[in-house]
């Protein structure tokens, strides 16, 4: 199994992008899909599947050539998916139980009830789709291999079980299992019968079941930011370890946001995603959300790096500074790298100044460009995996300059030092918005983030010189201000991903711990919100 960390860890060895070069993928497990098909049964939601009744003609084992005309029902409990992800498609398998029901034999007027949970509905072959969720919208299902595109606004698009064209392609499976002891005849020795039937079933009425799995809405928050992610179109693969028992399956979607332009791999996007996290020691070997019993999470997202270098490009203004891109290599450890160039220079002049009757000289003037190695400015994210997202920066500026300083009428002292000012700051990204669907990380450099050191010949009156030179406001006003800058790398607003049952609402709980990840790409990890958990909130706060 593999933790937060080792995710993370898999994802720093990435040297394009783990999304594929969509903007945003966002995870969720089968299980929390399971709990949601679950309640979704139990609320009673329009287009959920609680029965089905068919009817056979059995040979009376009494009477050769005789035979009876049986009705069965059989009551359904919630499904329970399964994602499959060695497809070329995205599909997923259905176990439905059989939570009770009845067999009726007419001629005798004879019935008998079916146990609870002795029989299961095992449905496999069942692709999955796109429909239009929005409330009175046609539905209108579309394979995986089409986006579902947002033409309009206030619109919810849905991944669903297409039992549609699963049904009319024959692609739809039907078994119906139990114990193998024949103890209920008209239904053991009927079993090839029955999923005939109940396949026919499906076929006949696939347009009438409906089950949603996530949901994407392009509403705009309300919010005075001006950058606000709003889905254009998005799809859908699926993951499922290279386990074939494994029950730790997922469902992935690729979304593409207003306004920036679209990358993202469309041709074979299923086997692509498979193969990104399959245990290939060319590929990641882990599964896209965190699978430690210990952690326990549920869904993850990932924003994609090029997306979060185009923000940062941005962040430094017209004609402010910029910012250039620094590409990673297969032995890089950090994530992100840019070059800032400030436009700025480091000028120092002669100095020729008496205080006390004490003669001060600097001798040469310093002309730095640090838009120039060694002087540049570099800015890192995802250094070494940290634990935290933050942008490290990284500026020196270092210079030699002659010095000598003459009391009146005493002995001159001289040398040549070498004056170092440098910052290696850290920038956090603000983990307290998370829950809010906010991310913001200011990188603004402050005057207090520079440190300044020197070594010098003739150190013990350099000592001296340096001392006298802070209390002189005539040697001091001489010395130039170190650069500082106000600089948002991003601060913006994310869509919602909900669901049928929370339809305005957050449906993922991102905490403030961990936090956000920055691999490469920006990495959040969460837990599903459940319908119970939203209500007793609201009780506790009314």
């Amino acid at each position: 199994m593999s933790t937060l960390d080792d995710v993370v860890k898999a994802m720093s060895k990435e040297t394009n992008n783990s999304t594929l070069g969509w903007d945003v993928v966002v995870n969720y497990t089968a299980k929390e899909m399971n709990e949601l098909l679950a309640a979704a049964y139990k609320e009673d939601q329009p287009g959920q599947l609680v029965d089905i009744t068919t009817q056979l003609k059995v040979l009376n084992p009494f009477e050769p050539g005789q035979r009876y005309t049986v009705d069965y029902v059989f009551k359904l409990g919630p499904p329970l998916i399964q994602f499959k992800g060695s497809a070329m498609v995205p599909a997923c398998r259905l176990e439905i139980p059989v939570t009770g029901g009845s067999v009726k034999v007419l001629e005798t007027g004879g019935q008998s009830s079916i146990n609870a949970y002795r029989y299961r509905l095992v449905l496999s072959g069942i692709s999955l789709g796109t429909v239009n969720g929005t409330k009175g919208a046609s539905r209108d299902p579309k394979p995986s291999r089409d986006p579902f595109v947002f033409n309009s606004s206030d619109t919810t698009g849905a991944v669903t079980l297409d039992l549609v064209t699963s049904a009319s392609k024959d692609w739809l499976k039907v078994e119906l299992e139990g114990p193998d002891d024949d103890s209920f005849p008209l239904i053991d020795g009927q079993l090839g019968n029955l999923e005939k039937e109940i396949l026919d079933f499906f076929r006949s009425s696939s347009d009438k079941i409906h089950w949603d799995l996530a949901q994407v809405n392009n509403n705009k928050l309300t919010s005075n930011r001006s950058t606000q992610l709003v889905p254009e179109r998005f799809r859908f693969a699926t993951y499922s370890p290279a386990e074939a028992d494994s029950t730790y399956t997922i469902l992935s979607l690729f979304i593409h946001i207003v306004g920036h332009p679209h990358r993202g791999t469309e041709d074979e996007l299923q086997s692509h995603w498979t193969a990104k996290w399959s245990k290939n020691p060319a590929n990641y070997g882990v599964s896209p959300i965190p699978d430690s019993n210990s952690e326990n999470y549920t869904a993850s997202v990932i924003f994609d790096n090029t997306w979060i270098q185009d923000l940062v490009k941005d962040s430094g203004g017209t004609g402010v500074m910029e910012i250039e891109e620094v590409e990673k290599t297969k032995n890089d450890t950090w994530g992100l790298k840019w070059k800032v160039l400030t436009g700025k220079k480091f000028e120092m002049k002669e100095i020729y100044e008496t205080e006390d009757k004490t003669l001060y000289r600097i001798d040469n003037a310093v002309s730095l460009d640090l838009d120039k190695d060694p002087h540049v400015l570099y800015m890192t994210i995802g250094q070494n995996s940290d634990a935290q997202a933050s942008a490290l920066l990284e500026w020196t500026i270092s210079y030699s300059r002659e010095w000598s300083m003459t009391p009146h009428g005493g002995t001159s002292h001289s040398g040549t030092a070498t004056v170092t000012n440098k910052v290696n700051e850290k920038k956090y990204i603000d983990n307290d918005s998370l829950p809010q669907y906010k991310l913001r990380l200011d990188a603004s450099l402050k005057e207090d983030n520079w440190t300044t050191s020197s070594t010098s010949t003739n150190s013990f009156y350099w000592t001296v010189f340096s001392r006298d030179m802070q209390y002189s406001s005539k040697i001091k006003d001489a010395e130039p201000d170190l650069p500082t800058f106000t600089l948002v790398l991003f601060d913006f607003d994310f869509f919602m991903v909900t669901n049928l049952l929370l339809p305005n609402q957050k449906v993922i709980e991102f905490e403030k711990q961990p936090g956000a990840r920055f691999p490469r790409d920006l990495y959040l990890v969460g837990k599903m919100v459940h319908k119970d958990k939203v209500k007793a909130s609201r009780a506790s706060a009314s």
